[in-house]
């Protein structure tokens, strides 16, 4: 009988525990009403009811399991524990649901009622499905309309399905456009896309897919770079540890480059040690300034040259006119004048006359 006893007592321990948290909850919900500081910590405690209520019926089994077996009269009395219990379980989730349920199902139908109502447009590209469009397409959503404060989660639901087309609308079209719903369909598209083996495959193979450069073009070296700078930064983003990868990712560069980018590389950092990832990139960017130069510097000496032929053409032509206000007789002739930038012009006919000052 002895293990029997200390067994009752225990669980009659552990039952008058769940009791006491149960009138604690039961006390504040008497309170609630009329003081609206206690709002937030009655809700927070009452996410512990049910835990609460499963304690309480577990060692309340256990009493009566015990109390069976010692062939107890006091069932009854145990019994009439358990109905003020569920009383008190009862009454704090009928107060619960006046404070908190209703007002928030009387704000969702409000929501539905409202739902032609037109909102206001806030941009953000539109998702079809497209894996590379996820990181820019969810941060922009993230940070403007899901936690933002001032929209009711109906109203994030129906921006959320304007900004999608194709495969993710499809995802969740079908679900009912209410605020309980909508992170359930919220939760739906992350899961699909943010999906971090996929994101990483995707961006390892932006960057060992670019194209092999076949000359030195500033423009070509420049969107390389930017292919596996920002590549990179999304891989690292992804919490990959990218800086571990730096011979990898300097092989990967060097292999992409022309035979004449690669030459003058090798000639810069002809040493016996690897060079880095950040060597290359950097060497790579200063070729880009510097080729640019290059090509402003050829294509203002074009321009100039360009410049030079006209003002010539021009100076002819002023020529020609004023002989013929004049009336001024030609001689015909063949006569080549070389001027600045090698440029040539050819003239046919000449005439003779005097300045004289007046």
């Amino acid at each position: 009988m002895a293990p029997n006893v200390n067994k009752l007592k225990q669980a009659r321990v552990y039952r008058g525990t769940a009791i006491n948290r149960m009138n604690e909850l039961y006390n504040m919900a008497q309170r609630v009403s009329d003081d609206d500081s206690l709002h937030t910590i009655f809700a927070m405690r009452y996410e512990h009811i049910n835990l609460i209520h499963d304690d309480f019926n577990e060692h309340h089994g256990s009493t009566l399991s015990i109390l069976a077996i010692l062939d107890s009269e006091d069932i009854n009395e145990e019994e009439e524990i358990r109905t003020q219990f569920d009383e008190k379980y009862y009454t704090v989730q009928s107060v619960y649901y006046d404070l908190f349920k209703k007002n928030k199902i009387s704000e969702s139908q409000a929501t539905a009622k409202q739902g032609n109502i037109k909102l206001p447009k806030i941009h953000i590209p539109l998702f079809n499905g497209n894996i590379s469009n996820w990181p820019t397409f969810f941060g922009l959503y993230n940070s403007l309309i899901h936690e933002n404060k001032t929209l009711s989660n109906s109203e994030k639901f129906q921006y959320l399905l304007s900004y999608l087309d194709k495969e993710p609308l499809l995802l969740i079209k079908n679900i009912p456009i209410n605020d309980d719903n909508y992170l359930i369909a919220f939760d739906n598209l992350y899961k699909r896309y943010q999906n971090t083996r996929i994101l990483a495959t995707h961006y390892w193979d932006k960057i060992t897919d670019a194209p092999k450069l076949q000359t030195d073009s500033p423009k070509a070296l420049r969107q390389l770079v930017d292919t596996f700078t920002d590549n990179i930064s999304a891989l690292k983003n992804l919490k990959y540890p990218t800086e571990s990868w730096d011979f990898v990712l300097f092989r990967t560069l060097i292999r992409k480059l022309d035979s004449e980018t690669i030459k003058r590389f090798e000639l810069q950092n002809g040493s016996s040690e690897n060079p880095t990832y950040e060597q290359l990139k950097e060497f790579l960017l200063k070729q880009c300034n510097a080729l640019d130069s290059v090509s402003l510097a050829i294509n203002k000496y074009k321009l100039d040259s360009v410049s030079l032929a006209n003002s010539a053409s021009q100076a002819n032509f002023v020529t020609e006119k004023c002989a013929n206000r004049l009336g001024l007789p030609r001689s015909k002739l063949s006569l080549s004048i070389n001027g600045l930038a090698q440029m040539g012009i050819s003239a046919s006919s000449g005439i003779t006359s005097t300045i004289c000052p007046q």
